[in-house]
């Protein structure tokens, strides 16, 4: 046996450990040593944030198979470096875009106003990218309203009572809700 290969299986296996409930009773738990094809999808699939049970079920294989997976220390080790990775490429993106903006912004003005670049956009377009920068800067509109509505249905008769009631100037109309 290589001592390379010696070293990674002292890496990234657990020896025999006492479980000191029961006494000094040995145990082996299951470790990946090495990345196999199913290994290199679970870590892929694991950045893209799916859940364990999503990949288990993809791939057709067990949840407790993609947890050993997911829990071994090659694969641990393997995911911090593609995060770490991942997190340089967010980084200079974001410098990347901070250095257009201003670029961005003007050329938006432009194409509001119909002033420079801006000349052949359409009103729509400017009314489209108008509304897109009200947004951004938090003066959007509305989304979503929620309301609670009670409809009620009223007979004949009770809508000549509700008439009578209106008519006189004195009358309060009480609302009996809980």
């Amino acid at each position: 046996m290589s001592t390379h290969t010696a070293v990674q299986r002292e890496k990234y296996t657990i020896p025999y450990r006492k479980d000191e409930r029961f006494g000094p009773v040995l145990r082996k738990s299951w470790q990946v040593g090495q990345l196999w094809e199913l290994h290199h999808e679970v870590i892929r699939m694991l950045l893209l944030g799916m859940k364990q049970c999503d990949i288990a079920e993809r791939l057709g294989i067990s949840d407790c198979q993609v947890s050993k997976i997911k829990n071994s220390q090659v694969v641990r080790d393997r995911l911090v470096l593609m995060g770490a990775a991942r997190d340089v490429n967010t980084i200079e993106l974001s410098k990347d875009i901070l250095d257009v903006a201003p670029q961005a912004l003007r050329l938006l003005r432009n194409v509001i106003e119909g002033s420079e670049e801006g000349k052949q956009a359409t009103i729509g377009l400017r009314t489209k990218v108008a509304e897109g920068m009200l947004d951004r800067a938090g003066f959007g509109a509305v989304k979503k309203v929620q309301s609670d509505n009670v409809h009620t249905f009223y007979g004949a008769d009770e809508i000549e009572v509700l008439k009578q009631r209106a008519r006189i100037p004195e009358a309060t109309i009480v609302d009996n809700c809980v």
